[in-house]
């Protein structure tokens, strides 16, 4: 019984890194300084994001720790990596590798990757234009790491379960924001025949069955993250201030990229309707301009509280949440001195 259960778990983890993405994070690069292992860890945490904005499977590996096994047929994605010749050895077996190099190593990944034979590789060299919002850089993402890739059945077979019940969640919202939208009554008649407008079409029609063809699934994906953002929108141009109601708006669905639009947006619902509003974010020196109290939570705790002006002079809240303008980043005080809070 011991030997047969040892025979199914192994079966499992040769099969395991087939069916999803793979993000390798240099752990070497990460150990060698605080300001290395922070940019490294940063550009997971960001290539994650998109990654779930797609509803596509993925698991994070060291690349001290990678196998020929989990990465035999793969599709990789390498966001802040040195070329190491170890892990590239190991690299050539997987079905894509996407290498982002636009931190000065842009020469050095050329170089390394003309030695991979399998030609399967997509070396990115410029970080996104910053007017890109969160959903087209995610479309993007996935463009690279599907598009003419081949995936193996188990790959199928989860994206094909993720984006059933991704169907299923906006088939609901529809239904339940275009039943409010046309039974509560409105003040600003146009703004919610604007929202009916944008809800009544149904869901575009998306065909989901199996195919080993990855620039299908990216069709498929690109129609439903259009379908999102049309729903989602929906919500934003209905939602209308009644009085007695606390309503709350979820930019972070529209990734704005022009946050001073967005906070004088606020200040003037602030100003011109008399509402009180809680803003939840974490672009604090945007929202400083326009708030008058602030308070810092970290891990549960609130960790500072006060207004806005004492936000800004408070050594610690500026230097761990805001950083200092005038210094670099390897300059900063960020990895020299501990809060005092911890």
């Amino acid at each position: 019984m011991k030997s047969r259960m040892s025979l199914v778990l192994l079966a499992m983890f040769v099969a395991f890194g087939q069916g999803q993405v793979l993000i390798v994070r240099d752990d070497r690069l990460a150990a060698t300084a605080p300001a290395a292992r922070f940019a490294v860890d940063n550009q997971v945490a960001t290539a994650e994001r998109w990654l779930r904005r797609c509803r596509l499977p993925y698991r994070r590996v060291n690349a001290s720790a990678l196998t020929p096994e989990e990465i035999r047929n793969a599709l990789c994605l390498l966001p802040a990596n040195t070329p190491d010749p170890s892990s590239l050895a190991i690299l050539q077996n997987a079905q894509r590798l996407v290498v982002w190099a636009w931190n000065g190593r842009t020469d050095e990944w050329r170089q390394a990757l003309k030695a991979m034979t399998n030609g399967k590789w997509r070396l990115i060299t410029e970080p996104f234009p910053p007017d890109r919002s969160d959903g087209e850089r995610a479309a993007q993402l996935a463009a690279w790491l599907l598009e003419g890739a081949q995936l193996s059945p188990r790959f199928q077979r989860l994206l094909r379960e993720r984006w059933s019940a991704w169907v299923s969640e906006l088939r609901r919202k529809r239904q339940a924001w275009l039943r409010e939208i046309a039974q509560k009554p409105f003040a600003d008649e146009a703004r919610r025949q604007q929202a009916l407008t944008l809800l009544r079409p149904d869901l575009a029609s998306v065909n989901l069955s199996l195919t080993p063809d990855g620039t299908v699934w990216l069709q498929r994906l690109r129609i439903l993250l259009s379908e999102h953002e049309r729903i989602h929108r929906t919500l934003a141009i209905s939602l209308e201030p009644r009085e007695g109601e606390i309503r709350g708006i979820w930019l972070h669905t529209y990734a704005p990229t022009n946050w001073e639009e967005v906070m004088q947006t606020l200040e003037a619902l602030r100003r011109e309707k008399g509402l009180s509003l809680l803003l939840v974010e974490q672009n604090a020196r945007a929202a400083l301009s326009i708030v008058d109290r602030v308070y810092v939570l970290e891990r549960g705790r609130v960790v500072f509280e006060g207004d806005a002006k004492a936000a800004q002079e408070d050594q610690d809240v500026m230097e761990f949440y805001l950083g200092k303008e005038e210094v670099g980043f390897r300059q900063s005080k960020r990895y020299r001195r501990r809060k005092r809070w911890v």
